[in-house]
């Protein structure tokens, strides 16, 4: 099994290259939908492939929290400043 699931994500990356425009490197990487550690797969259905920085970022900024957490979270802030502009 664990090998099935090596060459599922090796056929999923993609080779590294530089991009000398932006001066960054142009690596990508797998990013689980549905974190590992909270019961997410290894299918492809769950796997996302983005620039390294870009998911670096996202768990800076929101840890393991899914997409789907982060815009309920950003609705509930949306809804409480409403408010407080109300009041």
């Amino acid at each position: 099994m664990r090998a099935m699931q090596g060459e599922r994500l090796q056929n999923f990356r993609k080779p590294n290259r530089y991009n000398k425009r932006k001066g960054k490197s142009g690596r990508n990487r797998h990013h689980f939908l549905l974190p590992r550690s909270r019961g997410g797969g290894m299918s492809l259905n769950n796997l996302l492939l983005i620039d390294i920085e870009k998911h670096n970022a996202w768990h800076t900024l929101f840890k393991n929290a899914t997409a789907q957490e982060v815009l309920d979270l950003l609705e509930r802030v949306v809804r409480a400043k409403k408010h407080q502009q109300v009041a």
